[in-house]
Formats: structure tokens, sequence, C-alpha cells
């Protein structure tokens, strides 16, 4: 992608699936200000 029409990447799952994947993505050259992540885990109790 060329950087002006580089989309957004969204990703969303544990701690450890969003740290992989959004280093991955950073390795294949997306910019780190193009993706989203949300995280989500064990809330205890």
């Amino acid at each position: 992608w060329p950087s002006a029409e580089q989309p957004h990447v969204f990703v969303c799952g544990s701690t450890r699936f969003v740290d992989v994947a959004a280093d991955g993505l950073v390795a294949l050259g997306y910019e780190p200000l193009s993706i989203r992540t949300e995280r989500f885990g064990a809330t205890g109790g």
C-alpha cells in the first residue's frame, strides 16, 4: 500500500495475540499509528 492509501488495521484479542499480530503488521510495513488494538482477557473472580 502507498502510505497515503494505507488502511487502518483493527486487531482484537488476548494481550499476547494482539502483541504478536501488531508486531507482525509492523514487520510487514504497516505504520504503527494505523494499527488499532483492543485487548481482553480473564477478569479474575
